[in-house]
Formats: C-alpha cells, sequence, structure tokens
C-alpha cells in the first residue's frame, strides 16, 4: 500500500543534491544548474550543466506486517560540459555523494517532506560523447540509480506513506 508522491522521484532526488550544494537551480545562475525533465538548448543555458529525469524502477517486494510495497523509484541524471573531463569528474562527484552521503536524509519542498533512504548506482558512469546537434556541443555522462524514498508529511493530505524505507 503505497502512497502517492506530491513529487516525482526525480525532483526529490534534485532537492536533496541542491541541499548538498552539488547543483543549483537554473533560475538561481549559479555553477551546474539541474534541469527536470528536459535541457533546453538555447543561449542561456551555461556550458556546465546537468538534468534529472524519470525513469523506471523496481518494485523490490512488501513488507511482512503491513504489506506495504517497497519501490526503488529510478531516476537518470545528464551530466554535460565543454570539455569532457570536466563532465566526467561532475558525474563522480554526484555518484560520490550518493554513497558517501544519502542516509536516511530528509527533503523539503515547499509544505512536503521525503525521507530518501539510499540512491544506488545501477551501473557504472556511462561517458556517452559529444552531442553534435546542440548548439554548444557539449560532453555527456549519464548516470542511471535507483533511490528508496517515502513521503513523510504532504501539504493536504497528512502523513504519506510513500514508499518503503
Amino acid at each position: 500500500m503505497s502512497g502517492l508522491l506530491n513529487h516525482t522521484p526525480a525532483d526529490i532526488v534534485r532537492h536533496l543534491l541542491m541541499s548538498f550544494g552539488i547543483v543549483s537551480l537554473p533560475e538561481d545562475s549559479e555553477a551546474w544548474p539541474m534541469f527536470y525533465k528536459f535541457l533546453p538548448d538555447g543561449e542561456e543555458v551555461p556550458d556546465e550543466v546537468t538534468c534529472i529525469y524519470d525513469t523506471a524502477g523496481l518494485i523490490e517486494g512488501r513488507t511482512q506486517n503491513d504489506g506495504e510495497t517497497i519501490k526503488a523509484h529510478g531516476i537518470n541524471i545528464t551530466v554535460q560540459s565543454i570539455d569532457g573531463a570536466v563532465a566526467y569528474v561532475k558525474a563522480v562527484a554526484i555518484c560520490n555523494a550518493f554513497d558517501v552521503r544519502v542516509r536516511r536524509n530528509l527533503v523539503q519542498i515547499g509544505q512536503d517532506e521525503y525521507g530518501v533512504s539510499v540512491i544506488n548506482q545501477t551501473g557504472d558512469i556511462l561517458p556517452l560523447g559529444r552531442n553534435m546537434t546542440a548548439k554548444h556541443r557539449r560532453h555527456s555522462c549519464s548516470i542511471n540509480a535507483i533511490a528508496v524514498l517515502r513521503a513523510i508529511q504532504q501539504a493536504g493530505t497528512g502523513t504519506g506513506t510513500g514508499s518503503g524505507t
């Protein structure tokens, strides 16, 4: 009986990475903005940029006590830079944060609060090469991961039950 989330897993993870100072909001005009769901290709987009997407996750089973479904939500992060080595180093920093800093963290988005238990990569960082169709001609790396998270408190719905922790 997994509860509904008011925000997607990718948006929750994006806010977590912002709280670590690894990425920023695009509208803040700071280093390494993280876009959500799409990466615009305009002159206003900096040379070093990230984007996070929701992807397929895993159903990992149910708890014995109450039958709650345990889900690991899929996310994908694309890291881009004019310099391929810089993009790769940023991708490594994000993965290191998953390994070292994600330990039952709380994420606040407006009135909603979420618990992020763990984020695990599902494979190595994948260098995608250089995007030759974009105006900026950035090198890209991709990170695929799964996140175990749950709603703690949601505005207008009381306490959420989210996905297992």
